[in-house]
């Protein structure tokens, strides 16, 4: 997500999180978003 693509721009950190964050349980395993979504933003 947060690469440029010939089809779209790339995302910043935060755009990538709420991406995840809002797309989890359909598009992202819940455990997994929730897991990454505790981690500390410096180990990001």
């Amino acid at each position: 997500m947060t690469s440029p693509r010939p089809y779209r721009r790339s995302r910043t950190r935060r755009e990538a999180l709420a991406e995840i964050d809002s797309l989890s349980g359909t598009q992202f395993v819940v455990e997994a978003a929730n897991a990454l979504l505790t981690l500390p933003r410096e180990q990001l």
